[in-house]
């Protein structure tokens, strides 16, 4: 593989990208030749992709989705859906992998992808209705769905009450006064009546604090 022989040659590489394009009808010209690859079927496995996960991160390097691309075959609400099912599943699966370390999604707007300027080689991204949003800014299914995972799934409050001495007595806090929870990585605020106080939690951090309010 180029990579290892890259790294056993002492090539610097910070993290290894990969993509993931499904780029249904992208050289279609007709709406018969979109309809023939549309009629393909191009199976999603999470097993598989976990297994790829595995297969590079025996590198020992972060991964990051760099490229990604799930279309919505047609404009009806039963294509959104297909695809924003697609899109909660995969990245799902990016999001449970300890190496994963970013994912950027492609063309976020339905009209606006790569357009070949070759006339030999005919290659137009709009075709696959990739975006997470239509043509006029509003959201797809799939832009709901992401939301929804980051903002509700992937994401973590905590409500603690304190006693007199502003402990919180719990089978998990320590006996030092220590309040411990399990939380998303991510940037958190403390609220308590003595004030607020912002702090974050990375993956590979200590990610122990101690806050006097």
């Amino acid at each position: 593989m180029q990579i290892e022989k890259c790294l056993l040659n002492g090539t610097p590489i910070d993290k290894i990208g990969l993509q993931h394009h499904i780029f249904t009808g992208v050289k279609a010209r007709t709406a018969e030749q979109y309809e023939e690859e549309v009629s393909r079927p191009k199976l999603v496995d999470p097993l598989d992709h976990y297994k790829m996960l595995d297969l590079m991160a025996e590198f020992g390097l972060p991964l990051e989705l760099t490229e990604v691309t799930v279309p919505t075959f047609c404009e009806t609400e039963e294509d959104e859906e297909l695809q924003a099912v697609l899109l909660e599943g995969l990245y799902s699966v990016w999001f449970s992998h300890p190496a994963v370390d970013s994912v950027v999604y492609w063309n976020q707007i339905d009209g606006y992808a790569y357009v070949s300027a070759d006339p030999t080689e005919y290659w137009n991204e709009n075709n696959c209705r990739g975006g997470l949003f239509r043509h006029d800014l509003t959201p797809k299914r799939s832009a709901l769905a992401l939301r929804r995972l980051i903002r509700e799934v992937w994401h973590t409050e905590e409500t603690a009450e304190t006693d007199g001495d502003g402990r919180r007595r719990t089978e998990t806090d320590g006996d030092d006064g220590q309040l411990t929870f399990s939380g998303f990585f991510g940037e958190y605020r403390l609220e308590c009546a003595g004030g607020t106080a912002d702090f974050g939690l990375h993956k590979g951090g200590e990610n122990e604090y101690r806050i006097t309010l």
